[in-house]
């Protein structure tokens, strides 16, 4: 007889009515003897960690534990991929465990670290123990046997860099692949990134089980050094897990990393063979002449070049950030912004500031209309009033009449006067005349290099 491992699907209700599971997966375990199966304990991956105990000294061991078959019964601990179809699923790992004496395994459970914790009866005085054992002989004709199995860790770490070289201020990827090269089963991988020169920034990161970043300020440039941690998780034995994290130099020179792949509980890291790094250039802005001198009206032309210590891929914004007059606007002749320095070098544009010629107008205030209509009905009026008044016959009322007319008189003279009065006002418009400190900007990603021009409008 031999021991089995069967998989079946969940059982599912469609419309009330039970459906019948369906056999995903079916092996049988054993050699030429009896083989019997007795517990089993399902990982993360839906890998079956089975023991039990065997007669058979061609039990196909796998990736085994030193020893070999020690007559009567051993114990056996076999990893059984389930996942796979066709001809792929497979026995990862299997090994015999025990003595010359009879040995059963009967119980078996996994621990958060990855190990499998076996449990079973011995007959064996020369049953493998540890150190550490609590009872390291056997006591009695059979005893109980508990051991623990760490998986053996071959991890593997191949880490590229995406773009080189690449313009100071604009992100670089760094991508690690983490294989599981092993035949086992591994859990609680993590992942740490250090950077700490270029003065960089952090951008983003990416992993199975998500990142978060530390700046210690002090170190590593302006920034101070950016440390990167994220956790990966699970592998099953020849999958692969991709951790990927940005990030923004900002100074020229070698950027590179520091990036460990360790396994919680274990005392063991893992690292790139060679890891790859960046080459990043910075590019300079020279702006002449310092002074230019005009007439408002009259654009002036400066001469921008952008030089770079290497190629830069990444575009170069060229602006008038500050200090233009009003009115006035600045324009860039040629391609702005620049897109590529595939060589180093130098790219020139050309800057012209526009101002505005000044213009004085003069303008004549208009007459007040209503004192003029009042003054014309006025004429009248009076004439009419000092005509009544004269029609009488006494001294008093001639004596009115002389008053009156020499007050009207004057009130005329006074509208006469502010009807004849004039008013005029003047308007300058355009540039005024003084000294403007412009600030000319070159800009690529997070970088901003400046110059400060000087415009002198006459």
């Amino acid at each position: 007889m031999d021991a089995f491992v069967a998989k079946f699907t969940n059982p599912a209700l469609i419309t009330g009515t039970p459906m019948p599971t369906a056999l995903q997966f079916f092996t049988y375990l054993g050699g030429s003897g009896d083989d019997v199966g007795t517990a089993i304990a399902v990982d993360a991956t839906g890998g079956a960690n089975v023991t039990g105990w065997t007669k058979s000294a061609d039990f196909p061991a796998q990736n085994a534990l030193p020893g070999t078959f020690g007559g009567g019964t051993d114990a056996f601990l076999a990893h059984i991929d389930t996942t796979g179809t066709g001809n792929t699923a497979q026995v990862d790992a299997s090994s015999f465990l025990g003595g010359s004496g009879n040995d059963a395994g009967t119980s078996i459970a996994l621990d958060p670290f990855g190990n499998v914790n076996l449990a079973g009866e011995t007959a064996s005085a020369n049953f493998s123990t540890t150190t550490n054992a609590v009872q390291p002989a056997l006591k009695g004709p059979s005893d109980i046997f508990v051991a623990s199995l760490a998986p053996v860790i071959n991890l593997g770490v191949t880490e590229t860099v995406s773009p080189t070289p690449v313009g100071v201020g604009n992100q670089v990827g760094f991508s690690y692949t983490i294989t599981n090269n092993g035949s086992d089963f591994v859990s609680g991988i993590n992942f740490t990134d250090i950077f700490g020169n270029s003065n960089p920034t952090f951008a983003s990161a990416t992993a199975p089980g998500g990142c978060s970043s530390v700046v210690s300020a002090g170190t590593g440039g302006g920034s101070g050094t950016v440390t990167v941690t994220c956790a990966v998780g699970s592998l099953a034995p020849n999958t692969s897990a991709l951790v990927t994290v940005n990030m923004t130099p900002n100074s020229a020179g070698t950027f590179s990393d520091n990036g460990t792949v360790s396994v919680f509980g274990r005392n063991q890291t893992f690292k790139p063979a060679a890891p790859p790094s960046a080459s990043v250039n910075d590019f300079t802005l020279a702006v002449s002449p310092a002074t230019a001198t005009v007439v408002a009206g009259v654009p002036a032309t400066f001469q921008i070049v952008v030089g770079a210590n290497g190629p830069i891929p990444s575009a170069i914004s060229l602006s008038c950030s500050s200090g233009l007059p009003n009115p006035g606007s600045c324009s860039f002749i040629g391609t702005n912004p620049i897109s590529n320095i595939n060589t180093g070098g130098q790219v020139s544009r050309s800057l012209v500031i526009d101002t505005t010629a000044r213009v004085t107008t003069t303008s004549q205030l208009r007459k007040n209309r209503g004192t003029q209509i009042f003054y014309a009905a006025s004429l009248p009026l009076c004439g009419l009033t000092f005509l009544g008044i004269s029609l009488g016959d006494t001294k008093r009322r001639k004596r009115l009449m002389a008053v009156l007319l020499g007050a009207g008189f004057l009130v005329l003279i006074a509208l006469q006067l502010g009807c004849g009065s004039k008013g005029t006002t003047t308007l300058t418009t355009g540039t005024p005349a003084g000294t403007y400190n412009i600030t000319v900007s070159a800009i690529s990603g997070s970088v901003t290099h400046t110059q400060v021009i000087t415009l002198v409008v006459q």
